[in-house]
């Protein structure tokens, strides 16, 4: 049977039996199995009015689950289907799902749902990001993200926690699609003021299904845009997952919650010292890169886990001979060397050398300061010297002196 036979009987039963849950989920699920992968169902789905009609149905008086699913169906669609994705990236839909997730009456269910639709317009597409940008939406999701959930009151045995918990994850994972892939300055800049919500929760919260989620959206906030990261630094938010980085990363070793914890805020720092210089010397303050070291031990961690760590490594010891100080002085050059091999790790090479050279820049720097501190020694004897009458040796006398010495000796 051809693919548009099979969507046109879906749409009729659906449009028979509007408020017949059953017969209506059936029937948008075959419609998703159809137009995953096959692009020209996607585009015959639109063109039959099926978009529009979901829409349609959606807004109709038909009971919560219908419209969830609907929603769920929209967007799937959007998700498997970059011609469905364009069609619905319009500012009417996205108010659409607005008043979903505005309305009083609508459950935490139907609002998560809503939010997901969202993530699936905005995911990799800039023409998302504009519409939820323009349409209004960062007010409501910013709303969303600081008031869901308490990190007082986490408790994933209760129900109605879990059901708050999974609106504020998809509100949290919509803002950081709209930010990245690509890179979005101007929802960068909107979002940067909900920052200061984000460091409040992160420093109450021992809960990695909070916390990761938490320094991803920290992560992609401030990524390439050095203002932003220049601000934070300045405010203090450097100095909040720094601190909480040493703590967690301190017990790491108790189990792998604590260790992901740790992992999640050492990517959130690295990104944020990125062209920003003073942050790294703020991490010295902090003994940030002896717990790095100890986290590259870690057996429960992934190739790909410490990778990031070894990262996060050379962007500190780049600007700061501080950090760069600490890192020998644990022997950090050597366990890096014996945590990772070549062939596993490409990148292990180039941080090792930029560690040599580093280490050579901050040994001149050192003798540098020696030589000078020695010259300012001798200025101060010679000054004293004549201030108390005495004669002193130069750099004049010395060699006359040795003369006559060498002279008696014949």
């Amino acid at each position: 049977m051809p693919v548009h036979t099979d969507l046109d009987i879906m749409m009729r039963r659906i449009e028979q039996n509007p408020k017949d849950i059953r017969v209506v989920k059936q029937s948008l699920l075959s419609i998703i199995s159809i137009c995953d992968g096959d692009t020209n169902a996607g585009i015959r789905f639109h063109y039959i009015g099926g978009l529009s009609t979901l829409r349609n149905l959606a807004r109709s008086d038909v009971p919560s689950r219908i419209k969830e699913t609907i929603l769920y169906t929209l967007g799937s669609l959007a998700e498997v289907n970059s011609f469905c994705q364009k069609s619905l990236c319009i500012h009417q839909y996205f108010y659409e799902i607005m008043s979903f997730v505005l309305d009083k009456e609508s459950s935490l269910e139907l609002k998560m749902i809503s939010v997901c639709s969202l993530l699936a317009l905005v995911s990799k597409n800039r023409a998302g990001q504009r519409v939820l940008r323009e349409s209004g939406c960062f007010p409501v999701l910013k709303g969303l993200f600081s008031v869901t959930i308490v990190t007082s009151e986490i408790d994933f045995s209760d129900e109605t926690f879990k059901k708050k918990y999974h609106l504020w994850y998809a509100v949290c994972r919509t803002l950081c699609a709209s930010l990245t892939r690509p890179r979005n300055k101007e929802n960068q800049d909107i979002c940067s003021s909900i920052l200061p919500d984000a460091l409040a929760m992160i420093e109450t919260c021992m809960t990695p299904e909070v916390l990761c989620p938490l320094c991803r959206f920290i992560g992609v906030t401030v990524s390439g845009n050095i203002s932003i990261q220049k601000s934070f630094t300045s405010h203090g938010g450097l100095d909040v997952l720094a601190k909480r980085f040493t703590k967690i990363a301190g017990v790491s070793h108790l189990n792998i919650g604590n260790a992901k914890m740790a992992v999640a805020l050492t990517n959130a720092i690295s990104v944020t010292i990125i062209d920003n210089a003073p942050g790294s010397i703020i991490l010295g303050k902090y003994q940030v890169v002896p717990k790095l070291l100890t986290l590259l031990l870690l057996d429960s961690l992934k190739s790909e886990e410490k990778a990031s760590i070894l990262v996060t490594l050379g962007r500190c010891i780049e600007s700061c001979g501080e950090n760069l100080n600490l890192l020998l002085l644990n022997n950090g050059l050597k366990q890096i060397i014996s945590c990772f091999s070549e062939a596993q790790y490409e990148d292990v090479s180039s941080i090792i050398l930029i560690v040599m050279l580093n280490s050579k820049v901050f040994a001149e720097k050192l003798l540098s300061k020696f030589f000078a501190y020695i010259s300012q020694g001798i200025s101060e004897l010679r000054n004293q010297g004549k201030v108390g009458g005495h004669s002193m040796e130069t750099e004049e006398t010395l060699p006359k002196e040795q003369h006559q010495k060498e002279g008696n000796k014949v």
